[in-house]
């Protein structure tokens, strides 16, 4: 028995042993694995033989910082071989567990404006080296939400870019389509669309006028008139929509627009004619289906049909509450409580708030009653908003 005891203590002794030998490595690997090659060459520096250490951000600046002071010393502050490790500081300072968004915007701002300056020293106008430096600090400013900060360096992006591929080239692209963005969350329309207008005719000259990367331009250029309110634009971009990606949410979009001129029957019809085709397919089409059914509601309320509206966002809810859809039917809930406020049914409403707790069941009453509630204020207050609009 105390051989077997012996024994069996041996053999814990080794298996533990074993266990320290491989387990370290495996640890550091496990950890390694998820740092971006900055952070890894911090991290191995800071193992010591026999201890795992937690990956240290800061440690992981203080050695580029380092670094480059050594660098410095070595070869002036003025040297082009400093911009690598300064853009590598930079993206360790954005990328630190620091939680003052300020400080770590400041440093790297710091960082890759002089990385940029000593590149613009010694690089060509059109080296890629000095468009992806200007990139680096556009992306930062648009990161910590300062688009027009930003817009100067992407513009930077798009010359050099041009002058190196041509001014044709679908590289361009979404350089294009980051500019536009700026200008339309900026409210320069005319400058958004420009920029929209020149991707959808570079993909139009390489790939055709019915190729799918004309969708982004296209919605984007839709979406633009129909904040200008330039509806007959709007819908002609929408029926070059429908004629690349035929699908249901294509034609809500042209039914909007159509609406928007005041050609609501025309919308319906359209809306109704797709809306057959959608009721007789599998559950995506039954999700199109309730989409489309909101909208014809929405249509029929604008249009005084208030029976006809009511009917329909109940369908909607319906689908939605029975789980035949995968969408909660929350602005199917908010409309038709605000068309019962507007018509002072507030028996129809509570009526309608009993109907939501029976579909939840006592079990989910806790979870989904508050959110409910919100949904039936929100339903009000929008009411409330109208008759507000409406008053002289």
């Amino acid at each position: 028995m105390r051989y077997v005891i012996l024994a069996g203590t041996m053999a814990l002794a080794a298996a533990m042993l074993v266990f320290a030998v491989f387990s370290a490595p495996i640890a550091r690997w496990r950890v390694t694995r998820k740092l971006s090659p900055i952070h890894v060459s911090a991290y191995h520096a800071t193992i010591e033989p026999g201890r795992i250490y937690a990956p240290s951000y800061p440690d992981s600046l203080q050695t580029l910082r380092k670094e480059l002071k050594a660098k410095e010393a070595t070869l002036g502050p003025d040297d082009a071989a400093l911009a690598p490790l300064l853009e590598r500081i930079a993206r360790a300072s954005d990328q630190s567990m620091v939680t003052r968004l300020e400080y770590r915007l400041g440093t790297a701002e710091r960082c890759y404006r002089r990385a940029l300056a000593l590149w613009e020293k010694a690089l060509p106008d059109e080296d890629p080296d000095l468009e992806a430096s200007y990139k680096r600090l556009g992306d930062l400013y648009n990161a910590f939400f300062r688009p027009l900060s930003a817009l100067p360096y992407f513009e930077c992006v798009l010359e050099i870019r041009a002058a190196r591929l041509g001014d044709e080239h679908p590289s361009l692209r979404p350089m294009l389509h980051t500019l536009a963005e700026i200008h339309r969350r900026a409210q320069n329309y005319q400058d958004a669309e420009a920029l929209y207008l020149r991707s959808l005719g570079i993909t139009e000259a390489a790939r055709g006028p019915y190729h799918d990367d004309a969708l982004e331009p296209l919605r984007a250029l839709a979406a633009i008139y129909k904040q200008q309110e330039r509806y007959e634009d709007a819908e002609t971009a929408q029926w070059r929509i429908l004629d690349i990606a035929p699908h249901p949410q294509s034609v809500q979009g042209l039914a909007h627009v159509i609406e928007q001129q005041g050609r609501s029957a025309e919308a319906e019809a359209l809306l109704q004619d797709t809306l057959k085709s959608s009721e007789t397919r599998g559950r995506r089409h039954v999700e199109n289906a309730a989409r489309l059914k909101e909208q014809l509601a929405d249509v029929a309320a604008r249009d005084g049909q208030i029976e006809k509206a009511e009917a329909l966002y109940k369908e909607v809810i319906e689908l939605g509450m029975t789980g035949k859809t995968g969408i909660p039917p929350v602005s199917a809930i908010q409309r038709l409580v605000k068309l019962y406020a507007l018509d002072d049914r507030n028996e129809e409403i509570e009526r309608l708030r009993g109907e939501m707790d029976a579909y939840m069941g006592p079990q989910d009453e806790q979870t989904f009653g508050e959110m409910f509630d919100l949904i039936f204020e929100t339903g009000r207050r929008q009411a409330a908003d109208a008759r507000g609009n409406e008053a002289p």
